[in-house]
């Protein structure tokens, strides 16, 4: 093989010189197939872990959680997401989160889990003293959608990359999450089959996983060329932006959840008798992302902490317009200007020199015109 070295590099373009056969140097132009992550996305990753103990002793047991964000009109809402049976029947309802403290690098929380009936996902919201911790929430709208799939034409082959937990080396001082990478090998047309009575619609995503990557985010990773000469993509005018500036665009595709179990095959010993192994598929179930959004949008107990934090800061808005120093100036229209009750102070507002001369002066045009 004749080797290959890097000699320059213009955004994302690599300037490689390579060799002939006989020798003679020569340069070319290169792009990565999958080029260098945004590294703020490791840190959207938690680790979950059965019980404090296990945290604080970065224990091999748990699985991996998220943070998204939900933004509405008046403010915004960070939950941890994960799989529901990393909580109920791994029991890991204790959440490990980084923070800024170097004398304490991480803080754990037991989590008020909410549990989807119909998907294996579970949720819960991050504690107020949520600025504490030093993490990235993944925005709602940057989770795929169905009608976004289709704008952007999101389909098989396209490259992956999932963030998550390595259990066997996953850090210990604190939360350390990995990266691995593969493909989409087939879309979320048919479930897949958990048990007799249960079914899940996944994608399935040919990606490398074990035990502990449960509830990992996968990402779809986007480059700009592969969707240039493609009339049916038609990003929105953020991604068309995100897509000039950087070259590509990333989004969060789904939730790993599960591995596909290949077949058992029987292997023969020396002595005469034999095992059973378990042939891996390397194939994993990626819940779409839409799942998500629609479970944090319906599950009631979320939504009625919202509408009661909503109502508080609606309140305190109040309460400071009443305790400004200032008015504010716009004129309301007159349907919705209301009277003063009886007994109830006017305000009247007193002009400024300026105001009273200016009104002067218009009156007295008024009265020469007569």
């Amino acid at each position: 093989m004749i080797p290959e070295r890097i000699v320059g590099s213009v955004g994302p373009y690599l300037l490689i010189e390579k060799r002939t056969y006989l020798g003679y140097p020569h340069v070319v132009w290169e792009k990565p197939v999958m080029p260098r992550t945004n590294e703020e996305l490791v840190r959207v990753v938690v680790y979950l872990y059965p019980s404090e103990q296990d945290a604080v002793n970065g224990a091999k047991a748990g699985g991996t959680g998220f943070v998204v964000r939900l933004s509405t009109k008046l403010t915004w809402y960070d939950y941890a997401i994960t799989n529901r049976h990393n909580i109920l029947e791994f029991g890991a309802r204790y959440v490990r989160v980084n923070t800024f403290n170097n004398k304490q690098p991480i803080e754990i929380f037991e989590g008020d889990w909410e549990c989807s009936t119909t998907d294996d996902i579970a949720a819960c919201e991050l504690p107020l003293h949520r600025a504490h911790y030093d993490y990235h929430a993944i925005l709602s709208e940057h989770l795929v959608t169905q009608q976004m799939a289709e704008d952007l034409t999101i389909g098989l082959g396209d490259d992956l990359f999932m963030v998550g937990r390595f259990i066997n080396h996953d850090g210990k001082l604190k939360n350390t999450p990995v990266l691995r990478f593969g493909t989409i090998a087939m879309m979320p047309e048919e479930p897949i089959e958990v048990n007799k009575d249960e079914k899940q619609e996944s994608f399935l995503i040919e990606i490398r996983t074990i035990p502990g990557f449960s509830g990992s985010p996968v990402f779809i990773h986007m480059p700009a060329e592969s969707r240039s000469k493609d009339r049916d993509f038609k990003p929105n005018p953020a991604d068309r932006q995100l897509l000039e500036q950087f070259g590509w665009l990333e989004k969060c595709l789904g939730i790993e959840w599960c591995r596909v179990k290949g077949e058992t095959a029987k292997m023969p010993l020396f002595n005469g008798s034999t095992y059973h192994i378990q042939v891996t598929t390397g194939m994993s179930g990626c819940i779409p992302a839409w799942k998500i959004i629609d479970f944090l949008q319906t599950n009631d107990k979320f939504a009625m902490k919202r509408k009661e934090a909503e109502k508080q800061i609606m309140k305190e808005n109040e309460v400071r317009k009443k305790q400004s120093p200032v008015e504010l100036t716009g004129a309301r229209p007159l349907s919705q200007q209301t009277t003063p009750k009886e007994g109830e102070p006017v305000g009247i507002p007193i002009p400024t020199r300026g105001q009273f001369e200016r009104d002067l002066a218009k009156a007295v045009r008024k009265r020469d015109k007569k």
